[in-house]
């Protein structure tokens, strides 16, 4: 049984199917096919049964599954501490980034890391922190950044930053004159904010019911310059946090500091699985990324 060949089957099994694995592998699926057949001759078992274009795993598959990746960990930290005597920094980290986060922090943090380490290959896996939550969970992700919340709880987690929240409206709404604003004061407005796949939207809804409504939604979006968007054509309003208020160039668009709620602050941590491997180049990366934070706002509540 070759490395090799636990990767392939890792692969297959995070992607569901042979093609989309085949892609992610840059092989041809025969080849992919080719060696997942050899490994079910080889531990003797069948791994997968198939349903339509999707790939289960047998019970025979579930127990190599967790057994792999133990093995992938132990190979890559063999890996990484004979790197280490010879001084050479060099691997691979998946890096969970949600979307708005890497237009807050990102921009230079990653350049000047891979500028230091030019053989460090970085895959950033952009989702929402629910999803990312999952990843680091089962493996598919090194390190993450996300929101405290209780899925990641049993992580390993840093704090980051923390940004107060601001509501976004344009600028003839009747709200627009104030100088702060609660959750209680967006109750019969409509907002325009992110899908379920985010804790902000977790968030929010909590946020909510604490002051005796549920918030209605005039669209919901991945995307945070399609809400503002919305809010600039007056049909919507949204929350933001501070640095990414400070990138949107709406003209039509007022920002004001929320208040008086669990939504007052935008916390991110950066989390890992400490039940896995944590890499040589995964702390290199995480040391640099905490030297490299933005300023928070406010009194951190620790």
């Amino acid at each position: 049984m070759e490395i090799k060949q636990l990767k392939y089957f890792i692969a297959t099994v995070e992607e569901g199917n042979i093609c989309a694995a085949a892609n992610r592998l840059h092989i041809s699926q025969p080849a992919l096919s080719i060696s997942i057949k050899k490994l079910e001759e080889e531990v003797g078992a069948q791994l997968f049964f198939t349903i339509g274009r999707h790939r289960y795993l047998t019970d025979a598959g579930n127990v190599l599954l967790a057994r792999a990746y133990k093995l992938i960990d132990v190979y890559q930290q063999t890996i990484d501490d004979v790197q280490s005597i010879n001084q050479r920094v060099q691997g691979q980290i998946r890096f969970g980034l949600p979307p708005l986060m890497g237009a807050c922090f990102f921009g230079q943090i990653i350049p000047t890391f891979t500028k230091k380490y030019p053989d460090v290959e970085i895959s950033i896996i952009e989702e929402g922190a629910v999803k990312l939550d999952t990843m680091i969970a089962d493996g598919t992700l090194d390190i993450a950044l996300s929101l405290p919340t209780k899925r990641n709880i049993g992580f390993e987690r840093r704090h980051f930053s923390r940004q107060q929240n601001m509501v976004l409206l344009h600028r003839d709404h009747p709200l627009a004159t104030q100088k702060r604003l609660t959750v209680a004061d967006l109750k019969d407005e409509r907002f325009a904010f992110f899908t379920k796949d985010f804790i902000l939207h977790e968030q929010l809804v909590e946020a909510c019911y604490k002051e005796g409504f549920s918030p209605k939604f005039s669209i919901m979006t991945t995307q945070w310059d399609f809400m503002a968007e919305v809010v600039s054509k007056n049909h919507g309003i949204t929350i933001l946090p501070r640095p990414v208020c400070e990138s949107c160039t709406k003209k039509d668009i007022v920002t004001i500091p929320l208040e008086d709620s669990i939504m007052q602050y935008w916390d991110v941590i950066v989390i890992w699985n400490k039940a896995r491997h944590f890499s040589h180049v995964c702390n290199l990366f995480y040391e640099h990324i905490i030297k490299n934070a933005t300023p928070s706002d406010g009194v951190l509540q620790e």
